[in-house]
């Protein structure tokens, strides 16, 4: 069974995707708890109020009971559409190493990515930082790179099996040639990752 080679947008012709890794689990998990306990709110309260007696049994052919459950739809899909554009933000980010760079994908809401990348001839050193009980656990953490030159520091947040990442990223450094020459894309390729949602 042959495998089929990773890659990206963008990506050089030469290039090797050493590897391709989404933010740590826990980031997405904490955030869908939040939203399925909004979305099961409304739900709990009227099963509450009517357990209760403070309100009676409705039907959903009384005009209360058919704005009740209007309001508590319009909620609940509300909440649901926040909750995908949270996946969306997660799945869509990304750390890149390969064999020429790191590169960070961000999504910023529905319709906005940012891409930064760090060429590792540029790489000076690699570090990594977990806080709390957590974060030492599950193994992620925040990677530092600090760059070459008058570049800005690489930063990168929650990235799971953060040491493994640590080693791979400082390995590939040293053995990047330090040529600073500008590699052509792939052909094919665009320069700009596409928007998920279609939109330019």
């Amino acid at each position: 069974m042959t495998t089929k080679p990773l890659t990206f947008p963008d990506k050089h012709v030469d290039e090797v995707v050493i590897f391709m890794q989404h933010r740590h689990w826990s980031v997405i998990f904490g955030r869908m708890a939040r939203w399925i306990f909004f979305m099961a709110l409304p739900i709990v309260v009227i099963v509450v109020l009517i357990a209760s007696g403070r309100v009676a049994s409705f039907t959903v052919d009384s005009a209360g009971g058919a704005a009740l459950v209007l309001g508590a739809s319009i909620f609940m899909l509300l909440m649901l559409l926040l909750a995908y554009q949270d996946w969306l933000d997660y799945y869509l980010d990304m750390l890149i190493l390969s064999n020429e760079r790191v590169i960070q994908i961000e999504q910023v809401g529905m319709f906005k990515r940012t891409v930064s990348q760090l060429s590792l001839d540029k790489v000076q050193d690699v570090t990594v930082e977990t806080k709390g009980m957590l974060s030492s656990f599950f193994g992620f953490g925040t990677i530092t790179i600090e760059s070459a030159g008058e570049m800005e520091n690489f930063i990168v947040h929650n990235v799971p099996h953060v040491e493994q990442m640590q080693s791979q990223i400082l390995m590939y450094a040293k053995q990047a040639p330090r040529t600073g020459i500008e590699r052509k894309p792939q052909p094919g390729t665009p320069s700009v990752p596409p928007s998920p949602t279609g939109r330019p």
